[in-house]
């Protein structure tokens, strides 16, 4: 299959275009093709590209100007469907986009669930600038950058695909502001613009699980709603406590607070009193959350956990009737306080609640 290649976007009579964007190979990326029929992420060790319908954010109307509108509606929804996929553990897709590197391709009706296509686009790209090679780029000692697919819940990327929609426009800020958080990682000056970035994808967050409590029929839900409402769906589960307060993870607000405005009511600063760890465990956090949002479902692994927490608190004589009741009944059931602090199991936000503990006693003079 032969596709025309361009580098500005030029109309093809009666053929479709497709956008495809470079990665660098500074990123972690799963090895493999993921996606839909439409739109594709593709990673080994020669090239990382992503292939997407070369859709433009003016197909949404008459939106705010802006100069730095720099990843388009599609791709942005592509690689939120994949971080979405992510555990709640220490692997986490870390996206580098070259977004102004993007090359257009043309010819017929392109179905990236056939390897044909995603191949003949990889034929067409490989090789050219700036489309990396991570086997060449990467010293040996560093071949970290593509990971096992199986580390992530790669099978549900396509029901995240279909629900997210470009005209959420809160949901593509928190992706797009995900994204440019893990791209400044790479980059030890800029950790407090990490930090900075991902405190963007929380505040958008928040902003969806209120609106989600309206929906519900609450007319004006607070932060300390938000917060009930996320210990009910992910700490509650495997048994954390409610924290005090309820707010909806105000340990990581204070710390905006304090990273954002040099003077606030904690004190003047002449840095950001942020650690690395604080912006690693909100980035981890995020994506479990707004996926929840989207689908109202827990990913395979959010029951794992459930079912650790269960195992830690229940005899064994009880355990086989345990694991043989549906997850509905699981999710009823709640181990005592102390069982999930002796056994380190966490939730999505218990994290947050084990790194606020941490924080207390080493910078207890910040709070």
């Amino acid at each position: 299959m032969k596709l025309q290649l361009f580098r500005h976007p030029q109309p093809v009579p009666d053929q479709p275009r497709y956008r495809v964007t470079p990665f660098k190979s500074t990123g972690m990326y799963p090895r493999g093709s993921f996606g839909t029929s439409a739109a594709r992420f593709f990673a080994d060790d020669k090239v990382v590209f992503a292939v997407t319908p070369d859709v433009t954010w003016s197909r949404e109307g008459d939106l705010p100007y802006s100069e730095v509108n720099w990843m388009q509606p599609e791709l942005v929804r592509l690689l939120g469907a994949l971080m979405f996929c992510e555990r709640f553990t220490e692997r986490r897709c870390r996206f580098y986009p070259v977004v102004h590197g993007d090359v257009f391709v043309s010819g017929r009706t392109l179905d990236f669930e056939r390897a044909e296509s995603v191949k003949a686009v990889r034929d067409t790209v490989v090789g050219i600038a700036p489309f990396a090679s991570p086997s060449a780029e990467l010293p040996d000692s560093h071949m970290d950058g593509l990971f096992k697919a199986t580390d992530l819940n790669i099978g549900w990327v396509r029901r995240y695909w279909h629900a997210i929609s470009p005209s959420n426009f809160v949901l593509m800020r928190a992706i797009q502001a995900m994204v440019k958080s893990d791209m400044l990682t790479n980059y030890p000056d800029f950790q407090e613009e990490a930090g900075i970035a991902t405190f963007i994808a929380m505040d958008a967050t928040f902003e969806l699980v209120l609106r989600h409590l309206k929906s519900l029929g609450l007319k004006s839900p607070t932060a300390v709603d938000a917060g009930t409402w996320f210990h009910r769906i992910f700490d509650g589960p495997v048994g954390l406590p409610l924290p005090d307060p309820a707010r909806f993870l105000s340990e990581f607000y204070d710390l905006r607070i304090r990273t954002i405005h040099p003077g606030s009511r904690y004190g003047d600063s002449p840095y950001a009193t942020l650690a690395i760890d604080d912006r690693i465990h909100l980035r981890q956090a995020l994506p479990g959350t707004l996926a929840y949002l989207l689908t109202q479902a827990h990913a395979p692994d959010f029951y794992d956990r459930v079912r650790e927490a269960r195992d830690q608190l229940i005899p064994k004589t009880r355990r086989d009737v345990i694991h043989a009741r549906p997850l509905s009944a699981l999710r009823a059931m709640r181990p005592p306080e102390e069982v999930c602090r002796r056994s380190g199991l966490s939730g999505i936000g218990g994290a947050v609640g084990r790194l606020a503990q941490m924080r207390r006693r080493v910078y207890g003079g910040l709070r």
